[in-house]
C-alpha cells in the first residue's frame, strides 16, 4: 500500500471523494482528476507472462490517461469505473527490472496506445520475465516409460524457480520426428506440468529450406504434442533479405496456436529481424558474451538471448549479471566440452547458479514506482538507424561455425 502526503491528500479533498480515493489505493489503483460518467465502462489492465505460463503476473505498474493527463494508475491487476462510453483513452503498461513488456494480448506491440470502448473491457499486458532458453537435444525416456533425469532436472529446477522463465527446446530427430511417440508426450507433459514453456525444434537452413516443409513440421509439432506452445527456428539467416522468410513462419506459427516464435543465428544479426520472430538467440558458442553490438541497446532485451556450452571453468557471475541488461535469456552448460559432440544432451552444472543469478524479486513485492520504462526501447515498428555492416551468415563457408542439430540417441529399454 502507498500511503498520501498531506499535500496529496489535500489535493485529492479539494477534487472532493478523498475517501474514495484511500479505498481506491488499497485496492491497488490510484486516481487523480477522473473525468467520471457515472455508470460507465470500467476498464480492467491484467497483466501475465508470454515466457512462463505457470506464473500468477500481478504487481505490474499501469496507467489509464486522457488527454494528456492521468486519470489512474496502480499495479495490475487494476479496474478503473465510470469511464465515459465512446471516448478515447491511452493505457499504458511499464516495465519493471527484468519483467518486460511484449505486447497486448491482442498483439498490438505498444506499451502507451489509445483505446476507445462502448462498454466494459479488459486489456491484458503482456510481458517476457526472461531466464533460460535450454535446448534439449536428448532422447526423452532413459529407460521403460521414466522420463529422463536430464528432463527431470529441467522440471525440477523450474519448481525451485517459478518465477523464471524456463525454454527447453526438444528435438526429435531435427524436428518433431516421424509421427507422434509415447515417450515423447510423456516427457513434454512433465516439462509442461513444471511450468515450462516447451518449445519444438524446427530448421530453416538460412531461410533455404521450403516454406511448405517447415511448416508442416510446425503444425506436426501442434498436432501431435499440444503442450508444445514455442517454436524454435534453427538456422536462422542474420544476412539481411530473408526477413519476409521468418516472418512468414512466425505468422504461421501463430495462425496455429503457437505464441513465441524464437530464432536462432547463432551470431550477432541485424536489426531488420528485430520483430520478424519474438526472440533471437545471437550468441551460440563456447565463450560468454562480453560485449553487444551498440544497435542492439536500442531494443529490448526481449529480443535477444545467449547460449554458451563446454564450459568447464566457474560461472561468471559478474558477466551474466551485467548481460541482464543485454539479453533477456542466456544459458550455460559445461556439456559439450571436446570430444562431446553433443552439448545439449545433458543438465548443466551451472544450472542452480545461473537461476539464482538470473532471478529478481517479483514485482509485487515492491512499494516503489517501477526503475525502469518501455520508452528506454525502440518499439520494431520504430524508425531504424542507420544500418550497421551485416553480420556474415553464420551457415556461409567462412562465417561461424556450423550448428549443431543433434539427432538424439534412442536407447533400448
Amino acid at each position: 500500500m502507498r500511503y498520501l502526503s498531506a499535500a496529496l491528500i489535500a489535493a485529492l479533498a479539494g477534487c472532493g471523494g478523498v475517501e474514495d480515493d484511500l479505498l481506491a489505493l488499497r485496492a491497488g489503483r490510484g486516481k487523480a482528476a477522473q473525468a467520471a460518467c457515472p455508470g460507465g465502462p470500467a476498464v480492467t489492465i491484467r497483466s501475465a507472462a508470454l515466457d512462463n505460463p505457470a506464473l500468477d503476473l500481478t504487481g505490474l505498474y499501469v496507467t489509464v490517461q486522457q488527454d494528456g493527463t492521468t486519470l489512474a494508475w496502480g499495479w495490475t491487476p487494476v479496474t478503473v469505473p465510470d469511464l465515459c462510453a465512446g471516448q478515447d483513452y491511452t493505457i499504458t503498461a511499464a516495465d519493471y527490472r527484468n519483467y518486460r513488456f511484449s505486447r497486448w494480448e491482442d498483439g498490438n506491440a505498444t506499451w502507451l496506445r489509445r483505446v476507445n470502448f462502448q462498454t466494459s473491457v479488459t486489456y491484458t499486458a503482456i510481458y517476457q520475465v526472461g531466464g533460460s532458453i535450454i535446448p534439449l537435444y536428448s532422447w526423452p525416456a532413459e529407460s521403460g516409460s521414466a522420463v529422463s533425469s536430464t528432463w527431470t532436472a529441467i522440471a525440477d529446477a523450474h519448481q525451485r524457480k517459478p518465477g523464471l522463465a524456463l525454454i527447453p527446446i526438444i528435438n526429435n530427430q531435427n524436428g518433431p520426428g516421424p509421427s507422434r511417440d509415447a515417450s515423447w508426450t510423456r516427457g513434454i507433459d512433465l516439462l509442461a506440468s513444471a511450468g515450462c514453456k516447451v518449445a519444438g525444434y524446427v530448421y530453416t537452413d538460412y531461410g533455404r529450406r521450403s516454406l511448405t516443409t517447415v511448416e508442416a513440421d510446425i503444425a506436426n509439432w501442434r498436432a501431435w504434442y499440444p503442450n508444445v506452445s514455442a517454436v524454435f527456428l534453427d538456422q536462422m539467416s542474420n544476412t539481411a533479405g530473408v526477413e519476409g522468410y521468418y516472418a512468414t513462419l512466425a505468422s504461421y506459427a501463430r495462425s496455429r496456436g503457437f505464441d513465441l516464435v524464437i530464432g536462432n543465428p547463432g551470431a550477432p544479426t541485424v536489426p531488420s529481424y528485430i520483430g520478424t520472430v519474438d526472440t533471437m538467440v545471437i550468441q551460440e558458442g563456447t565463450e560468454v558474451p562480453t560485449s553487444f553490438p551498440a544497435w542492439q541497446a536500442s531494443y529490448s532485451p526481449n529480443h535477444f538471448a545467449t547460449l554458451t556450452y563446454a564450459l568447464t571453468s566457474p560461472l561468471p557471475g559478474n558477466q551474466v549479471t551485467s548481460n541482464k541488461a543485454a539479453v533477456a535469456y542466456q544459458y550455460m552448460t559445461d556439456d559439450g566440452a571436446f570430444p562431446d559432440w553433443n552439448p545439449w544432451d545433458e543438465a548443466s552444472i551451472h544450472f542452480d547458479p545461473l537461476l539464482a543469478l538470473l532471478g529478481v524479486a517479483p514485482p509485487g513485492t515492491r512499494t516503489n514506482n517501477p526503475i525502469s520504462h518501455p520508452t528506454q526501447r525502440r518499439d520494431p515498428a520504430g524508425t531504424a538507424r542507420a544500418r550497421p555492416t551485416p553480420s556474415r551468415d553464420k551457415g556461409s563457408i567462412t562465417g561461424g561455425s556450423s550448428p549443431i542439430r543433434t539427432e538424439p540417441f534412442r536407447p533400448s529399454s
